[in-house]
């Protein structure tokens, strides 16, 4: 897979205010926007190898989100769902865009499905990977497993940031390891090794484990799949650690335009392991609108 610098040659990558929140974003291409919004820890780099394709049918702009990679990191937030919202509406005013296309990893989806809900004339098409932030009637049976312990473990054991550390976290995401690169780790340890950064990642996390009060109040439950009017393509990884694909059938049934894809041998970055298939399935998703 080729590397971080020459994924991402000839994008424009540069700081902007949003809102008050000195903010980074790639952008490439244009036509209707998408934004890329990246998990919890992440950063732009995350779609290093989705910026380029996709942008050859849109205007892509990845951000990073308030509190991670190198946009500001206020202390006074409690960094729930609704600081991310406001955050992604700032950022909308702040390039003048008044409806968007939005992709979403992990928090980046559970971000774009509660923006979906509360501002609908934002959102026009939404690809949900792998945010598996459901509570069903049931609990938290369906999404148990070794692999979602192993992960919550990996975040965990961040409040040591080291090589280590990191590289578990990173494995936990993918469903072949391998394919997580020595560069991904260098570059996500430098960014978690910024000054206050570590102390601010266990305030990052916290929405992760399923009892947790900030996951307990905006959790999708199944009403509020059913508020999200805008059309809604499932992308989810095959061996997804945070929640199956029986979740996301279940899901993508439930949300009124909503449809689901699995992607094959891969985990809970898809957009990463398998980017080919991905962007393929975002672009065929997104374009429909055009016809």
């Amino acid at each position: 897979m080729e590397t971080l610098w020459n994924a991402l040659l000839g994008v424009n990558m540069r700081h902007l205010d949003v809102g008050g929140v000195r903010t980074r974003i790639v952008e490439a291409g244009s036509g209707p926007p998408l934004i890329l919004l990246h998990g919890t820890g992440g950063h732009v780099e995350g779609w290093a190898h989705n910026v380029r394709a996709l942008s050859a049918h849109f205007r892509v702009v990845a951000m990073d989100l308030v509190g991670h990679g190198l946009s500001d990191k206020p202390r006074d937030l409690a960094y729930v769902v609704s600081d991310y919202t406001a955050h992604v509406r700032a950022l909308l005013a702040a390039l003048g865009i008044s409806r968007a296309h939005f992709a979403g990893v992990s928090l980046g989806a559970w971000v774009a499905s509660w923006l979906a809900m509360e501002s609908p004339d934002l959102v026009d098409r939404m690809v949900n990977c792998v945010g598996a932030v459901f509570r069903w009637p049931e609990g938290e049976q369906e999404v148990e497993s070794s692999e979602r312990r192993r992960l919550i473990r990996a975040n965990n054991a961040l409040t040591a940031v080291t090589r280590e550390t990191v590289r578990a976290r990173l494995h936990t995401l993918f469903h072949d390891p391998t394919l997580c690169s020595e560069e991904l780790v260098d570059l996500r340890l430098r960014l978690y090794s910024l000054p206050g950064v570590p102390e601010l990642l266990p305030k990052l996390h916290h929405m992760i484990p399923y009892d947790s009060p900030a996951r307990q109040r905006f959790g999708l439950t199944e009403q509020h799949l059913a508020k999200i009017a805008a059309p809604t393509l499932y992308l989810w990884g095959e061996h997804n650690p945070a929640g199956s694909v029986a979740g996301a059938r279940r899901a993508a049934r439930l949300t009124p335009h909503g449809e689901l894809i699995v992607i094959p041998d891969t985990g809970h970055w898809p957009q990463w392991e398998r980017p080919a298939a991905f962007n393929a399935h975002v672009i065929e998703f997104l374009r429909r609108t055009e016809s």
